[in-house]
């Protein structure tokens, strides 16, 4: 790992470790929908997991590649669908087990639009779509780059979206019937 890398997940451990301050904090109140989408990517640490990826397939991706508004689109993107859709997933184990409701993105919609809770996880599972669909557009645009580093990275936040995806249809931690009974709002 270089120095620089070093530096960047150092910083985005910070964000992580004060957004998780910020979580407990705020257990069992009610933010809203700017407030969670501000923060969510850092408390699941997804932009840690997104830095990790360039260590950790062995690129030295120089700051103005970096920098490059794609990829910075594509991180923050993939930071957020990874938050979201272990929101969808995890949320009636952290439902019952938490004594408080969860923050995630189900019971914040709900609670920003007024929706029953199954409207609003049809609504989170929507902005799942929309979001993974924005990380697969950049995915394919940044593959096509002439910087053979920077369609390797692209290629590698790919796999591990799809990776993200196998582990929560293939564990057991994560299968659980939605009913309407594990819908119900407290």
């Amino acid at each position: 790992m270089t120095p620089a890398q070093a530096a960047r997940i150092t910083a985005r451990l910070h964000q992580a470790f004060a957004a998780t301050y910020w979580q407990s904090t705020t257990h069992g109140r009610i933010i809203g929908l700017t407030e969670y989408e501000a923060m969510r990517p850092h408390t699941f640490f997804g932009h840690v997991l997104a830095a990790l990826i360039e260590p950790c397939t062995g690129l030295d991706l120089p700051d103005q590649v970096l920098d490059r508004e794609p990829v910075r689109q594509l991180i923050h993107s993939t930071a957020r669908l990874w938050g979201w859709v272990n929101d969808v997933y995890s949320f009636p184990m952290e439902r019952h087990g938490l004594g408080a409701p969860p923050q995630t993105l189900p019971l914040t919609l709900a609670h920003e639009h007024g929706m029953a809770l199954p409207e609003a996880f049809a609504a989170a599972c929507r902005l799942c779509d929309t979001e993974a669909a924005t990380a697969h557009r950049l995915v394919t645009e940044l593959t096509a780059s002439p910087i053979p580093q920077l369609s390797h990275y692209a290629g590698a936040i790919s796999h591990a979206i799809g990776g993200t995806r196998a582990v929560y249809r293939t564990s057991d931690r994560w299968r659980t019937n939605l009913t309407p009974t594990t819908l119900r709002t407290r």
